[in-house]
């Protein structure tokens, strides 16, 4: 359908790859949407399979069922207790590897945002729907984890934690031009925020949407479309431009935001 979120590459790392994207930890709807896609190629495509292998992929992770299955995940409490390290270490021991979603953050290992995308990286251990069933039941680990580690946050540490994310509301509000990693940086911390309880009236999709309405790619595009008026010093500055109009985006969603007493 229009809004499966289907999407299938030509020859890039695979001859065919066929993706779905969805929301929440649904696994099993984005596979059945790779399955439709999948039985209709079948119709006219002979892919390469065996008995013993399953199918034959460029990279040995990959053959038996073909699949790979992602997660993206914000741990921002388990980050600030630093249990990262021995959250994916556990994790890969289980066949599921960590990489941050949004690039490397100052600390080692770390991510910004705390946003990682975590992966399956083995094909080849059982069925589809054992594999998928696998990984539900990982990931579901980890959001446990995470928010027992909100209550640990709250709890043990709440004057550090609450600095953490008036500071970044402060910058939002009042800093005039804003780089990316910045941005995500605290879209992070007003998200960490509200699921904490200490920020209210912002809705979870409004900053879902705001971290890919203050990516560089689209911003350009906004800008190039639009008749907008910059401050004489940054208007031939294209640089610049795409930080000042960040900041006003930040600024415009996090307008009737409230810092909870």
């Amino acid at each position: 359908g229009a809004n499966s979120g289907l999407v299938c590459t030509i020859n890039d790392i695979d001859h065919v790859r066929i993706s779905c994207f969805v929301p929440g930890l649904d696994c099993n709807s984005a596979y059945k949407e790779c399955e439709k896609m999948d039985e209709i190629l079948q119709k006219g495509l002979q892919f390469a399979a065996s008995y013993d292998f399953g199918y034959l992929t460029s990279c040995i992770k990959d053959s038996g069922s073909g699949m790979k299955i992602s997660c993206r995940v914000h741990l921002p409490s388990i980050a600030f207790l630093n249990e990262i390290p021995k959250l994916f270490e556990s994790l890969y021991s289980k066949g599921i590897v960590a990489e941050p979603a949004f690039g490397m953050s100052a600390e080692i290992g770390a991510s910004i945002g705390s946003f990682y995308q975590l992966s399956s990286c083995i094909a080849g251990n059982g069925s589809e729907l054992e594999q998928i069933a696998n990984f539900t039941g990982n990931m579901k680990a980890v959001i446990e984890l995470e928010r027992k580690s909100r209550d640990t946050v709250l709890q043990k540490r709440t004057t550090e934690v609450t600095n953490q994310i008036l500071k970044s509301y402060s910058l939002a509000k009042f800093c005039l031009l804003f780089d990316l990693r910045d941005s995500i940086k605290i879209i992070s911390d007003i998200k960490w925020g509200k699921n904490l309880d200490l920020i209210k009236e912002i809705d979870d999709s409004e900053l879902t949407s705001l971290i890919y309405r203050v990516q560089e790619s689209h911003l350009k595009y906004v800008i190039k479309n639009g008749n907008y008026n910059f401050p004489m010093d940054i208007s031939a500055n294209e640089k610049k431009q795409v930080e000042r109009f960040r900041s006003l985006i930040l600024q415009d969603t996090f307008e009737h935001l409230k810092i909870c007493e």
